[in-house]
């Protein structure tokens, strides 16, 4: 049999070839065409078994995206299809299955209509989808509106227009990065309220004081302590005083200290090995992606899922400060390093650090990242989203 299937992914349609699969799913060793679907509806390119794959095919967010060709079912009677029948026979010991084959070849025969409707000129191979699925797949999966976003972010300068247009993005994605349930947003976006903060800043605040920098590990070493009283940025007052050129200056300084070329090798490197990479590949987007190598893994992401695009982040990182790309670089996060998956796990605090784990293993922030939390689930934020 041969069978091409094509996975729509948001707006693309990606082919996925079958030929020579009988569309027999071995748990113990899959063929080829189902590691390949497997690899293109999740994104997972690492050597999984059968019975993950099967559990990944029986989900509404795997079948939606089916569609397949091959020859119809109620195009040739039994005799035409006498390898397909011996394949199934091949498959099964029961004494009592031969019978059941029988039964059921007399029973598709009687159905067969296809060749005798030769005038519609049908052909033998025709595409095939699910109608329920098929319904789901037009639609974003959610519905968030700029109504529920201002629940997290009240502040007057976070404008109606911005929330809009991150609700739209959401929207639009929702389905495909798995942001596709209830208590997924509420973690999702838990998460989010700390990277971005209250005013919603797409880019990472680096107005330090000596206090708050002592807590990098750059500055907590020893023949680096001294220099935080030096990089740090005054208070309100002091800064109000101080030139934009001199403001600038101290961001570059800081940025190139905590996340420099420096701390390739440690347990924290970021893939920064020239000199300002860390200014350069500084908090950006929902997530605040920082380092040069997670603007690499979001560029190659995002090619994967959206390729008629083609972007290059670590080229052009300023791409992450427009609302598209900052919500996107965000879920991309949260579907690649599976925090979907983490969140399924229930509403309790303990799951609310593991996902906060995944962001940031060493962060002092679980506590106001729970408080988030549980204000979502208190106000029922999203809870007419879905």
């Amino acid at each position: 049999m041969v069978v091409h299937f094509f996975i729509k992914v948001s707006n693309k349609v990606k082919k996925v070839e079958g030929d020579g699969s009988d569309g027999y799913l071995n748990l113990e060793e899959p063929n080829d065409f189902f590691k390949a679907f497997y690899q293109t509806v999740t994104l997972d390119e690492s050597d999984v078994p059968g019975t993950e794959i099967a559990k990944n095919l029986s989900k509404w967010d795997s079948a939606q995206f089916l569609y397949h060709k091959h020859a119809s079912e109620w195009y040739d009677k039994a005799p035409e299809k006498e390898s397909i029948w011996e394949s199934l026979l091949g498959k099964f010991t029961s004494p009592h299955f031969a019978e059941l084959i029988e039964h059921e070849k007399e029973r598709v025969d009687n159905l067969v209509w296809m060749q005798d409707a030769s005038g519609l000129g049908l052909s033998k191979e025709v595409w095939n989808w699910w109608p329920i699925g098929h319904g789901v797949a037009f639609k974003s999966g959610c519905c968030i509106t700029k109504d529920m976003l201002r629940k997290i972010w009240r502040r007057t300068s976070v404008t109606d227009d911005f929330l809009e247009s991150v609700a739209d993005e959401i929207n639009e994605i929702a389905v495909m990065v798995k942001l596709d349930t209830k208590l997924r947003l509420d973690h999702f976006f838990a998460q989010i309220q700390q990277e971005v903060g209250e005013n919603f800043r797409l880019e990472e605040d680096l107005t330090y004081q000596e206090s708050a920098l002592k807590e990098f590990s750059y500055y907590k070493l020893a023949e680096h302590t001294s220099e935080a009283a030096t990089d740090a940025f005054p208070d309100r007052a002091g800064r109000a005083l101080m030139t934009d050129a001199e403001k600038q200056a101290k961001y570059e300084v800081i940025a190139n200290k905590i996340y420099g070329a420096h701390r390739e090798g440690t347990e924290f490197a970021l893939g920064n090995t020239e000199f300002g990479d860390g200014w350069k590949y500084r908090g950006r987007g929902l997530k605040q992606l920082t380092g040069k190598d997670n603007y690499q893994d979001i560029t190659d992401w995002y090619n994967d899922l959206w390729p008629d695009e083609q972007m290059d982040f670590v080229a052009t990182p300023e791409k992450l400060l427009e609302i598209k790309y900052a919500v996107r670089s965000g879920a991309l996060f949260w579907l690649k390093k599976k925090m979907w998956d983490k969140a399924d796990e229930g509403d309790a605090g303990i799951i609310v650090d593991k996902v906060t784990e995944i962001i940031n293993l060493a962060t002092d922030t679980k506590e106001d990242r729970r408080k988030h939390f549980n204000e979502i689930i208190k106000e029922r934020i999203f809870n007419e989203a879905i």
